[in-house]
């Protein structure tokens, strides 16, 4: 089987969890003997697949999703609908607009299309699930909830590169690139005053410069500015095995897997209230929202005097790993090729 990965084109200029979700995708799927091939308009073609993953959303890519059909080639688009900050009357009003006005607000509207020619759309989470279902009109029956899955890595961290590195341990860590959607800038008033030190791990890009200007002028001396650190890097576990907090008080996420990695590593875990969480992690993850500065230093100061590990680890420890996740999505893969061979019958 040959699966066309599709996604858009500014993909790569940042590391995020798309890109680290592409990657563990393809790397599964090749182990499992599928021949994946990253799509590059002057090297490969979507007349030679088998399958058409399209990952992320972008207008433009619906010429990519229309050409796929038209060739009577199967479309998956796992969307990572990354639309938590609205608010659902927000939500609704604008995919309405979208449909009611013409010229309006045609990103909705081109989404909209690509969820209808497509053949299988892969949710990684209900809440995104019932968002697709229920705002997009993706009907349910072509809509699966495959998750990311864990990395068995964090299980395995020792704290010691991470403290040779920083000089410290048992500190506040966050994961991420540094920009507006992410709210370092909240976690870094929150940590005033408090006597523990914050690290920052994660770059930022050219137009997220000014925040990140931001966020350096607010930062007082406990925090401290790691910057980018590659998820295959053997620092990144030991700075979760190191740390005794981790907090995301993002203001939008479909799966965070650096949440998920914390709590795998026995971090404590803070999140913002805004986006969804396993149920797996509910019961052990502290939740506040994103723009209360009061309120996230309060439960900081709580989660720091706390000297228990966290107890993440045994709770989501039976979570998917990338292998249940691959072999789900080519479940996928090979139940819509085999449609396409009796249709065509």
């Amino acid at each position: 089987m040959r699966v066309l990965f599709l996604v858009y084109p500014h993909i790569g200029l940042g590391q995020g969890g798309l890109q680290l979700q592409i990657q563990r995708t393809a790397a599964g799927l090749l182990d499992a003997g599928v021949e994946v091939v990253f799509y590059d308009p002057w090297t490969n073609g979507i007349e030679e697949a088998d399958v058409c993953h399209v990952f992320g959303f972008l207008s433009s890519m619906r010429f990519h999703v229309s050409r796929a059909k038209a060739c009577g080639k199967p479309v998956v688009i796992s969307p990572v609908l990354n639309v938590f900050s609205f608010s659902r009357a927000r939500l609704r009003l604008q995919v309405f607009l979208s449909n009611a006005v013409p010229g309006m607000l045609r990103e909705w509207r081109h989404i909209q299309r690509m969820l209808r020619e497509c053949d299988q759309v892969i949710a990684l989470n209900v809440e995104e699930r019932n968002i697709l279902t229920r705002y997009f009109g993706v009907q349910k029956h072509k809509c699966t909830v495959i998750p990311n899955g864990l990395d068995l890595r964090m299980t395995r961290a020792t704290p010691e590169r991470a403290r040779t590195r920083l000089g410290f341990d048992d500190y506040v860590l966050s994961v991420g690139s540094i920009c507006q959607r992410k709210n370092q800038l909240t976690l870094i008033r929150a940590m005033r005053g408090l006597p523990h030190r914050l690290v920052l791990v994660g770059g930022a890009t050219q137009e997220d410069a000014a925040y990140y200007r931001a966020c350096r002028s607010e930062a007082g001396d406990n925090v401290h500015f790691l910057g980018a650190v590659d998820n295959e890097n053997s620092l990144l576990p030991s700075l979760y095995a190191a740390a005794r907090l981790f907090v995301l008080p993002s203001f939008s996420e479909v799966m965070p897997l650096t949440l998920y990695e914390a709590a795998l590593s026995g971090c404590r875990v803070v999140a913002s209230r805004n986006f969804p969480i396993s149920k797996e992690l509910k019961g052990c993850a502290r939740r506040v929202p994103p723009r209360s500065v009061k309120c996230l230093r309060r439960v900081i100061r709580e989660e720091m005097g706390d000297t228990r590990h966290g107890g993440g680890r045994r709770a989501i420890t039976d979570m998917a790993s990338w292998k249940t996740v691959t072999d789900d999505i080519r479940g996928v893969y090979a139940m819509l090729c085999k449609h396409c061979e009796r249709v065509e019958t």
